[in-house]
């Protein structure tokens, strides 16, 4: 089964690609990973990034590029792609196809999949479809075995490559010692705000301060893709604490870095190897509706911090809708409406 690197963020991205990883070893599929052309973290010449960001125990090969996947998913993915496509035509044209919202798979898609010798998924998968394509459109989903069986497929198949290891290091070695006290913030901005309320920067400091008062903490480092975050968090807490962020472009808007023209594939590297340091801090506070707190938890298994999530109330959901509807486009506004509803309906 070849995954291959849907439009997406890269915490989205990787936990899709672990869901299609436990659906190929489930149903007796050799996984393999290319984030070549289809993958929005891309350089432009079609080579797989993946491999160039995480350590892989199965290698994506030339000659698999000769694969001519019998099933391919989504349905509207399918329909575009010419029959008895390569693996390399299918992964050269995915990237003009619009597959978002096709997040559905039918019960004869199943059963094609069971029979097929070979295929290939391009959309987001998520955890209940990736569920459901193995057990069944009814059949209840055991978190347990289902989280514990995904935490080891992130542990075998997303180590970062050596040279990001030693990136991460060498930012703790120069800012940090092993023997201070550290808290981690990972504040999510700019094009996120379009999918929901986005906490306040104030919500990160009460957090930090409640913490503080419990373990004297020496340093803050801070994980942000915003401008705005940095300068009030430095601004706030900088005059007490070694507050220490990775050296690279953010965004002073809503508009997300990685979709900038020629960063997303060093954004990937400056994302994975804050991640790396994060998961060094004693404490890491992050927003809960990011998929990178998804990302940190699976870290946390493996380092053992405490992790405190971050949540946006009413007057977050607010005041983000107000920035969507004077910054970005109407679809934009209406995508934070539909989920704004969803979510604060609940």
């Amino acid at each position: 089964m070849v995954i291959l690197g849907w439009w997406f963020g890269m915490g989205a991205l990787i936990q899709s690609t672990v869901n299609a990883i436990w659906l190929s070893k489930k149903l007796g599929f050799r996984p393999l990973i290319h984030w070549g052309r289809s993958c929005p973290y891309n350089t432009g010449n079609g080579e797989d990034v993946y491999s160039q960001y995480f350590c892989s125990p199965d290698i994506f090969s030339q000659w698999d590029f000769r694969i001519k996947p019998q099933v391919t998913f989504p349905e509207v993915f399918r329909n575009q792609i010419p029959p008895e496509q390569s693996i390399y035509e299918i992964d050269r044209l995915a990237r003009g196809i619009d597959t978002y919202g096709t997040h559905w798979w039918r019960r004869e898609d199943r059963e094609k999949l069971l029979m097929a010798e070979g295929a290939v998924v391009y959309q987001y998968l998520t955890s209940h479809l990736a569920w459901e394509m193995v057990y069944g459109l009814e059949a209840p989903m055991n978190c347990e075995e289902f989280n514990w069986e995904r935490e080891l497929i992130y542990d075998e198949y997303f180590q970062p490559q050596e040279p990001l290891k030693k990136l991460a290091e060498k930012f703790w070695n120069e800012n940090f010692t092993n023997q201070e006290k550290v808290l981690g913030m990972h504040i999510r901005g700019s094009d996120k705000i379009i999918e929901g309320g986005l906490p306040s920067v104030q919500k990160y400091i009460k957090t930090f301060n409640a913490e503080n008062s419990k373990f004297h903490f020496k340093g803050i480092f801070l994980a942000t893709d915003s401008v705005k975050a940095e300068k009030e968090i430095k601004s706030k807490l900088g005059s007490n604490y070694a507050v220490k962020c990775q050296n690279y472009p953010r965004s002073d808007g809503v508009q997300g870095i990685h979709s900038k023209s020629g960063g997303a594939f060093e954004n990937g590297k400056d994302m994975i190897v804050d991640i790396e340091i994060l998961s060094r801090c004693q404490t890491v506070v992050a927003f809960r509706g990011s998929q990178i707190s998804w990302w940190l938890e699976q870290k946390r298994s493996q380092m053992g911090f405490d992790f405190i999530p971050i949540e946006a109330d009413l007057v977050d959901w607010i005041r983000s809708g107000i920035k969507v509807f004077l910054h970005r486009d109407f679809k934009s506004f209406i995508t934070f409406l539909r989920e704004a509803n969803k979510r604060l309906s609940k």
